[in-house]
């Protein structure tokens, strides 16, 4: 009767060790499911934020903003100035600030008053150019002169603004990096556990 009492406390003792370990082991295949969803989320991250080009953007401001200023010293230069180059190469940077300006991708760097300076003082050097650009040639011609001197002015802010965003970007994506590789540490070792479960279950 002794061995019978015995026999079944182990059988009980055993049972209620093999629940335990299956809990465990539950707990940590949630804890596996969860690491893995943040760092598929991560990857998305930045899989999205290279599809959208956004420091290509950047860097293309910079360079479509000295295209435009050499449109203007040409047609300072010229004879016969290329008023139709100074209006596209105008559109064109003008259009580039604007995307940068309003596009949701770039909120989180448009909170940074080292990108926020910069960027007001390119809006309001383009808004301050539209009615001569917009304007008839006579005028146009007439007030390259001045466009010119503002535009080498501008040229320091112009880099601040390229340089600022390229280094939050590039900040946002060491960031990024180090999560992935935490994440997928946490996961590796719970992984370990998880095996260790199994074989104690077992």
């Amino acid at each position: 009767m002794l061995q019978s009492f015995r026999t079944r406390h182990t059988s009980r003792g055993q049972l209620v060790m093999i629940a335990g370990i299956a809990l465990l082991a539950a707990v940590i295949i949630f804890q596996i499911t969860a690491l893995s969803i943040q760092v598929v989320g991560h990857l998305n991250r930045l899989q999205s934020a290279g599809s959208d080009n956004t420091q290509w953007t950047l860097s293309q401001a910079e360079v479509e903003f000295l295209e435009f200023a050499h449109a203007v010293d040409l047609s300072s230069e010229a004879v016969e100035p290329d008023l139709d180059s100074v209006r596209r190469e105008f559109d064109i940077f003008y259009s580039r600030i604007r995307t940068i300006s309003s596009s949701p991708l770039y909120a989180g760097l448009q909170a940074l008053s080292a990108f926020q300076e910069p960027l007001s003082e390119t809006q309001a050097f383009l808004n301050a150019s539209v009615e001569r650009i917009d304007g008839s040639d006579t005028d146009l011609i007439a007030g390259l002169g001045a466009l010119q001197s503002e535009i080498w002015g501008l040229r320091p802010t112009i880099r601040t603004l390229a340089s600022s965003g390229l280094s939050y970007f590039a900040r946002q994506s060491d960031e990024g990096r180090r999560a992935i590789a935490s994440t997928l540490f946490w996961l590796a070792a719970i992984s370990l556990l998880l095996f260790a479960a199994l074989a104690l279950l077992a």
